[in-house]
């Protein structure tokens, strides 16, 4: 590094701490860490992606903060020196198979709302180490509920509900049917400049009362050139009912039966309009029960908001929000809005102003089609970036990158067509010559798309990007050794994505150098541990090796993770096969078919699936215990679905049939962990305690045995052997993201019952 530039460098960073009192706040700001432990910790970088296939964005985080279902991380932009916060899903306990179906729905509508005043922003959402984040508008400052610890004047209270309000309306406006399903206090912040922003979308949903269904499209008319034309909608499943706030919750969200729609977020706005002015909930619970009955049939007293002098006519408008029937509600948000300006115009003698929507930036609309691109919503990508275009047409970049984005799409002559016109633009720009190249690619021209990387490399010889292309064409070619040296190079140049990792162990198991695969797919799951094709690819590594425990737990994995691929069918069904021939007892590969096909497909009855795989192990035919370890998850899965008591009867029973099988036999793969980790899906947290102390004792140390422990001991609440078991998993495995917040978590609650014992 050149001293000149590193200087200049440091003086930007010291410049901009003195005089950007945003970047200052997120860098002193006091913000504890999580109790439960996070993926990252203060001071570390996450890495992501600013664009389709653009360099990395450096965050360094300053701050965690616990969400109900999040961590949200306050981090600073390395390049931009901006503050953000990054919202990502909580790093929990059997939550590493969970999918983010949800972030992915909160990520998709937070773009569909573009820029208000009102309304925290999001600028992007990319994935890092497989993981989704969402980044958001970074507001230094508080939220509502703290503020409202002090009593607000009414001239305050009334600027606060209008712009909630306004807010809300505005949001209905681009997104039709849009409801938040959360509000509250907490869920607005207060700016510096003592301004409402409405934040966390991650209960927020489309909804169609006429249609009544759970399954939304997401569509909006932010990006589009005029306001008949929608985005392109992708659909996602979700559950409307579930979540939210009790106080804030209205009555129809305690009936199943009752349709949740505009008027539950005007009763859940009454709630909060209730508490801005009054300082007080008009029900107070505190348990669930109880707020059901209040919310469904007591009437809220009005003499809170009387001791504070509200006039009659805003205390009449709460209480018609508050309204049980929601027909009796408000019908809609704007006319909230509207008599709230008409009070606040007579209470004060002045018009609080209306603040536009933002204008979104040309380089914005980039990052926002390259999030839609990463939801898989490829359609409303290609809006964002026509825009991008239309507002600044000579940049050869966003040619590029809507040429990437019909390659998506399998458009290959449009693709072709933006190459043609980014070229033009700039003829020496490597980014444009790479989008060509992969537009070649996608149209199996690889000795043009090898041409193409070729003159970008020479323009650019750091394009990671490109020289993992070439590696990748290059191996396809059979031409192994200059595959393995652009891949190397590609890895070196952008250590944080997994490609190069995975395709360097493909390429050194296809000439059977196990060790060299191995070892190369162990630092592919490290830097992206949830790719379904990375732990495919272990699999067959370890099975090569005949490591067969592992090569089973990465077959598995790679199917849970939402790989489908006949080989990875075969593989699992072959492995079957040869582990209980192992045993000296035959079991047919249709068996094993049926066996694998009925754990992974949704149409076939989980509890007939259950009942099948109890009586295939409780057989008197002397069929191998080694089975339940192929389908341990299905099992856990098809009783999470079902509460069925007969059916988990059943388990139980047959579990220590299989364990007490087990005990007896010298098997080639332990079924113990199997057993044990049924047991603790089932709570039953002794029994699992037993089954892996057995295990210790005659295996010896094991990681998993001393991860189930932990937990064990952790749920019943003796968080001194919880710590006990996590470390001695952590010496076997110090990586593991489990054993180390395991260990964060309960060490956590050690000190605060120090604490609390003085």
């Amino acid at each position: 590094m050149e001293p000149v530039n590193y200087l200049k460098r440091k003086y930007k960073k010291v410049f901009s701490l003195l005089t950007d009192k945003h970047l200052r706040a997120a860098v002193i700001s006091p913000i504890r860490e999580p109790v439960e432990g996070s993926t990252f910790q203060i001071g570390q970088q996450i890495h992501g992606l600013s664009d389709l296939e653009g360099e990395c964005r450096r965050f360094r985080i300053y701050g965690v903060q616990s969400g109900g279902f999040s961590n949200v991380f306050t981090v600073i932009d390395l390049d931009s020196l901006q503050a953000f916060c990054l919202k990502g899903n909580r790093a929990l306990p059997g939550d590493e198979r969970q999918k983010d179906i949800d972030l992915k729905r909160e990520a998709a509508i937070w773009l569909s709302l573009g820029r208000h005043p009102h309304i925290v922003s999001i600028d992007s959402a990319f994935y890092s180490n497989g993981q989704l984040y969402l980044l958001i508008e970074y507001v230094a400052g508080t939220n509502l509920s703290t503020r409202l610890n002090e009593p607000l004047d009414l001239q305050t209270a009334l600027k606060y509900a209008i712009q909630l309000c306004r807010a809300l309306t505005y949001a209905q406006t681009v997104c039709p049917n849009f409801i938040h399903n959360d509000i509250k206090p907490s869920n607005c912040l207060i700016t510096e400049s003592d301004t409402l922003k409405l934040t966390d979308f991650g209960l927020a949903f489309f909804s169609d009362s006429a249609a009544n269904e759970h399954k939304y499209a997401i569509s909006q008319k932010v990006y589009s050139n005029n306001g008949d034309n929608h985005l392109a909608s992708q659909d996602y499943a979700m559950g409307a009912k579930g979540g939210g706030t009790y106080a804030y919750m209205p009555p129809e969200k305690f009936n199943s039966k009752h349709p949740i729609g505009v008027h539950s977020d005007i009763y859940s706005l009454g709630v909060t309009l209730f508490e801005i002015f009054s300082g007080q909930k008009p029900f107070r619970g505190p348990k669930l029960d109880d707020f059901a009955k209040q919310h469904r049939s007591d009437e809220p007293l009005t003499g809170p908001l009387q001791d504070r002098d509200i006039p009659a006519q805003l205390i009449e408008l709460i209480m018609k929000c508050l309204a049980k029937s929601r027909f009796e509600r408000p019908q809609s948000l704007s006319v909230i809005s509207d008599q709230l300006s008409e009070i606040y115009l007579k209470e004060t003698g002045e018009k609080l102003g209306e603040e536009n929507e933002t204008a979104i930036s040309a380089p914005e609309l980039l990052r926002h089609g390259a999030s839609f691109a990463a939801l898989g919503l490829v359609a409303n990508a290609e809006i964002c970036i026509e825009k991008a275009i239309e507002l600044e047409p000579s940049k050869a970049e966003f040619w590029a990158q809507k040429s990437l984005v019909h390659i998506l799409t399998r458009q290959i002559e449009k693709a072709a067509s933006c190459n043609v016109k980014a070229l033009s633009i700039d003829r020496d720009s490597a980014f444009a010559l790479y989008a060509r190249a992969r537009t070649f690619y996608a149209d199996n021209n690889e000795t043009a798309a090898l041409d193409s990387l070729n003159r970008a490399l020479r323009i650019r010889p750091k394009h990671a990007r490109a020289l993992r292309l070439k590696g990748e064409i290059l191996l396809r070619a059979g031409k192994s050794r200059l595959a393995a040296k652009c891949l190397k190079k590609s890895f070196a140049f952008d250590p944080f994505h997994a490609e190069p990792l995975e395709n360097l162990a493909k390429l050194y198991f296809l000439n059977e150098k196990y060790s060299k695969a191995l070892d190369y797919a162990n630092r592919a799951v490290l830097v992206n541990e949830n790719s379904s094709q990375i732990h495919k690819i272990l699999g067959d590594i370890c099975y090569g090796l005949k490591n067969y425990s592992r090569a089973l737990d990465s077959y598995k994995l790679s199917q849970v993770l939402g790989n489908a691929e006949i080989s990875l069918r075969k593989q699992f069904c072959r492995l079957c096969r040869d582990l209980c021939l192992v045993e000296g007892v035959p079991v047919g590969r249709n068996l094993a078919k049926a066996l694998f096909r009925q754990s992974s497909s949704s149409n076939y009855p989980r509890l007939k699936f259950v009942d099948d795989a109890v009586k295939l192990l409780s057989a008197k035919n002397g069929i191998s215990p080694l089975l339940l370890c192929f389908f341990d998850d299905a099992i856990c899965s098809a009783l999470s679905q079902d509460d069925d008591a007969s059916a988990r009867k059943n388990v139980i029973a047959c579990l220590w049939k299989v364990f007490a099988q087990s005990k007896t036999s010298d098997l080639p793969l332990n079924p113990f962990y199997s057993i044990g980790k049924i047991f603790y899906f089932l709570d039953r947290f002794d029994d699992c305690q037993s089954v892996f102390r057995f295990s210790l004792e005659q295996g010896g140390d094991d990681e998993k045995a001393f991860y189930y422990l932990a937990a064990c001991y952790e749920m019943q609440g003796d968080f001194r052997l919880s710590g006990f078991y996590y470390n001695k998993a952590l010496e076997i495995n110090k990586t593991c993201e489990l054993n180390r917040t395991g260990k964060l978590r309960v060490e956590a609650r050690m000190n605060e019952m120090a604490t609390a014992n003085g």
